[in-house]
This record gives structure tokens, sequence and C-alpha cells, in this order.
């Protein structure tokens, strides 16, 4: 599905070489109105403010610290899911700190399901942002350039493809397959690429090093599908580094290879639909910029609160129109009354027709019911994701609040439900946000040691829910001193845990 058929939107990606200076940045950026294409260039971000757009779209080039791959987790709901995705990440000892991941869901049978995951450091995705100055628009979407290569390439076959771009400066491979990534290799130059954990080298354009990264995927790309000869797509400054390849007659292969990219790009445009004919260079020139526009919400590292704010820009506009609508209304009222009043009959006529304009101009100003409705559903949509409770996110708080000596041997997470009426056949409704934990815990050891852990692990659990019923009992043991057990109903409230 393409983006926004209806709504402009400004495609943002900041060339590698451009250092952030503020609103004098400079910007490669592309307008859409739907799927025609209405200008693009290079621009400093002060001068974008010119543009009329709906939504902002920005690729981001990935932080030092980042991680995409492809595996299989246990069946289950998404919430469970997202635990055992932390635990894989955190396995991988990629991130130092706290990190944001987002996954899609590739197939799944009776036993597992296959997802890919993409993830960064929290720290690293605020910085970028700021670096955007993203508080002054609302957006649609903040994505990795990989992210964008990956679902422009994969929007004209559904086919696993090798994908090589690059800069003056970095130069990426991905194996991807509808919009997946299974795979990625990244090389850049300068000292700071041995500080990120990449190999440092001084030509990243070379053919050598071209070459050698894309026998690295093929040999990927063997494994995970069974083809040692994936088709290889070149964009950015590839092309360019594998045509000189071929005037300096260094190896056949490399004219092979630019003639299999092609065929490769003529199906991509033919599917494209872009309506940009002109410019069908420039999209694989700068494919993580008009990927974008395919690039779907599971690609979006946009902050929780920042979301909030999107959603309350969005509704500012709609919201003036309809105050100033009214404002009109009641002026265009108020000029009829004294018409009448008046019984001015030699302008009856010109100021009616001035009327008639005016009232025009307000059923203009006014909101459709399609804006109306997606005001709604936008709202509909938020209020459920804050209502749902982050599993990941409990989870590894209370893991982190159980004291040591303390075994947590069951939780049970169910909606809370009002409470029954009278007519005790009634189904009680669920109470938006709210959760129960029934929760079992153990401790092995004498009676004044087991109570003493189970007082401070309430103390710790009432920071953040509400326990109804707790209960220890003790069981004298002969080979220990005892076992206690700990059952309590945690009252939770989902909003309390969004942030970890």
């Amino acid at each position: 599905m393409f983006a926004s058929l209806h709504l402009r939107t400004l495609l943002l990606s900041r060339p590698h070489d451009e250092e952030f200076q503020g609103e004098d940045t400079q910007y490669r950026y592309a307008l859409f109105a739907g799927r025609r294409l209405v200008s693009n260039g290079k621009a400093p971000f002060n001068a974008l403010r010119d543009l009329k757009f709906d939504e902002i779209r920005i690729a981001f080039e990935s932080p030092q610290q980042s991680y995409f791959d492809v595996f299989n987790t246990r069946k289950g709901n998404k919430k469970s899911e997202n635990v055992f995705v932390r635990k894989a990440v955190e396995q991988e000892s990629v991130f130092d700190e706290k990190f944001e991941f987002r996954t899609k869901l590739i197939s799944s049978n009776n036993l597992e399901n296959t997802v890919a995951v993409v993830a960064f450091d929290v720290h690293d995705i605020g910085a970028l942002l700021e670096n955007t100055l993203y508080e002054q628009y609302s957006h649609g979407l903040f994505a990795p350039r990989e992210s964008a290569i990956a679902a422009l390439v994969s929007r004209g076959t559904d086919e696993p493809v090798i994908a090589c771009w690059s800069d003056d400066t970095t130069v990426i491979g991905i194996v991807v397959r509808n919009g997946n990534i299974y795979s990625r290799k990244i090389r850049t130059t300068g000292n700071d690429a041995f500080d990120a954990g990449f190999d440092g080298i001084e030509d990243i354009n070379s053919i050598n090093e071209l070459m050698q990264m894309t026998e690295s995927l093929r040999t990927d790309g063997k494994r995970l599908f069974n083809d040692d000869d994936l088709p290889i797509i070149w964009l950015g400054k590839t092309v360019e580094t594998l045509a000189n390849a071929v005037n300096q007659d260094e190896s056949e292969n490399y004219a092979e290879y630019l003639s299999r990219d092609e065929r490769l790009k003529t199906d991509i445009v033919h599917k494209l639909n872009l309506g940009i004919h002109s410019s069908i260079e420039e999209i694989f020139v700068w494919p993580e910029l008009y990927g974008l526009i395919f690039c779907k919400p599971h690609h979006d590292f946009s902050p929780v609160d920042y979301k909030h704010v999107a959603i309350a820009h969005r509704m500012a506009r709609p919201l003036f129109n309809s105050s100033v609508a009214l404002a009109s209304v009641f002026v265009l009222f108020g000029s009829l009354i004294n018409l009448y009043a008046n019984s001015v009959t030699s302008d009856v006529d010109a100021k009616t027709a001035t009327v008639a304009a005016n009232l025009k101009q307000v059923q203009q100003a006014w909101p459709t019911t399609i804006a109306e409705n997606n005001i709604k559903t936008r709202l509909k949509e938020e209020r459920e994701r804050l209502d749902e409770l982050r599993l990941d996110n409990f989870v590894s708080w209370i893991s982190s609040q159980t004291p040591n000596g303390i075994a947590i041997t069951k939780l049970k997470i169910s909606p809370k439900h009002k409470s029954k009426t009278r007519n005790t056949k009634a189904k009680t409704p669920k109470i938006p946000g709210q959760y129960v934990v029934n929760l079992v815990a153990v401790s092995e050891g004498d009676y004044e040691r087991a109570h003493k852990a189970f007082v401070r692990f309430v103390s710790q659990l009432n920071k953040r829910t509400k326990l109804e019923s707790p209960l220890m009992s003790f069981e004298p043991m002969e080979t220990t001193s005892g076992k206690a057990t700990f059952t309590t109903d945690l009252d939770v409230n989902a909003r309390e845990f969004i942030g970890g």
C-alpha cells in the first residue's frame, strides 16, 4: 500500500557528508502529492518551510550500535514474542544500554514464528531525532535508510535479492526479501570506523572492496535461501564504481553484473508506478530517500512521546479550521440580519453574492467527514496502544525488583473486568489499560529469612502496582529449613510501563 494516497508527503535524507548545522543543514528531499512527484532536490531545512506538506518521512543513518536479523521465536502472542526477541538481542551483546526494537512477522507454523528484527540504542535514536528538528513538524515515519532501501527494492520483486549501496564514506550491503532484511554488511572509512565497530578502509568505492562485500553476501544468500547466485542491484555510487571497472576492462563479470542490474531495475520501475519518469535514475541514486514512501509502520522508530505531539499537531489544523468556520457563520448571519433590518434594496444582490462567496469558503474550510473519521481512527489507535500492557517492560521491571533468594514461579496476566452486576449471566466488560497479574513466588530457608525477603518484595511491588490479598505460607522441610510460598494478585496500569 502506498504511504498516503491523499497527502502531500515530504521525504528527507541528510547526506552523510553534511554536518548538522541547525536549520541551515542541507537535506536531499522529494515532495509527493499522492503518487505524483511535485519537486525534489537539495535544500537547507529552513527553505523547506515554504513547501506545503502534510507529513514528513525521514531516513536516518544507522548509528554505531544497530542490529538487523531474522530468527525464529516460540509460538505465542505479541507480548511473549517481544520478551523472547528482547532476550535474544540482549544475548548478542550489541547494546551497552537500553535499546528499542521493531519486529515484522514473516511466516508462522504450529510451533514457531519467523520474525525480522531491527534494533537501535535508545539514546542514539534520540540524538538523531534532535538533529532533524523533528519537534517543529508532524511527521509520519522515522526509519533507518536500510529499511527504506529494502522497501524500494522489494516493491519491484518478491524474490530474494542483494542490494549494495554506497556514498563517499560508507558502503552497505543487505540481503532482502519482501522488505525484510535477512543480513546486513557495512563498512566505512576514517578513524571513527574502528570506534564504531566497522572495518575501516581507505577507499570505500574501490572495486575490490565492493566485490569482497558481495561475496560475503552471496554466502549469506546460499545459507538463507539455498541460492549462491542471488541477483544484485547496485545503488548509489556503486554503479559508478562498476562502470569504471568495466571501462578499464578489469573483468567481464562486471559488465554482466551491470546487465543483470539493468534488467532488475527495469522490472522495479515498471512496478513502482511513482509517476516520475523524468527522474528514474534519481530513484536508484537516492534509494534511501524514495524508498521511504513504501516504508510501513513497523519501520518507524519515532518515540512514543513524539507520536502524541504529532497527533496533536494533526488535530490542531482541522480544529482551527472548524473554529474559523463557526466564527464566519455567525458573521454571515449577522450580515443577513443587518441587510433585512435596513431594507437596503439597492445593493442586496451584490451583498448576497458576497455572502454566498464567503459561505463557499466556510464550506471548504470545514473539515470533511473523511478528515473527522481519520482523526477519530488515529485517536482510537493511540488509545488502544497506550492501554496495551508492554509485557517486556513489565517482566523486566518485576525481575529487577525481586530480591535475591526469591524465585517467581508463576505470572498469569489477565485483563481486569468491571464488577459483576445483579445479572450474573451478563458478560462484564474489560477495564481499558487495567490488568490483573496472579503472582506466585517461593523462597527456601528459615521462616524469619523468608518473611524479611517477602516484606522487601512487597515494598518494591507497591511502587508501581497495587497488591490484592497477599499471602505467605511456610512449609517445614527435612532437607532444608523450609519453603515459603508467596501469592498475590497485582493490579497493574498499562501506562505505568510504557517507557520501561
